[in-house]
């Protein structure tokens, strides 16, 4: 998501959808489906992200992919029992709106 985020931010997200339509045919199911099975159980993944980003820093490895990974969890967690997910538009839209 933080991916067709930037792109629509950018104005490329057209774009994008063709090219992974003709390189990686089932990125745009994909990355819908991401957001109907993970946008309302998001908060889940902040603990992990924040406890993997620490252990790869402990061992000298970059964990700041990590600590993006919850961020946009993080941002993502406002549907938290939510009774349906939100759509693409909408995750997208929260994924790239910076938090205050």
């Amino acid at each position: 998501m933080a991916v067709r985020a930037f792109a629509a931010r950018e104005g490329v997200e057209d774009a994008l959808l063709r090219e992974w339509g003709i390189s990686q045919k089932d990125l745009p199911k994909r990355s819908e489906n991401a957001v109907a099975g993970t946008a309302r159980k998001a908060w889940r993944f902040v603990g992990e992200m924040e406890e993997l980003a620490a252990a790869f820093g402990a061992a000298g490895v970059p964990g700041e992919f990590h600590e993006g990974g919850a961020e946009v969890y993080r941002r993502m967690a406002g549907w938290k029992d939510a009774p349906a997910a939100p759509s693409v538009a909408e995750v997208m839209k929260a994924v790239s709106s910076p938090r205050g």
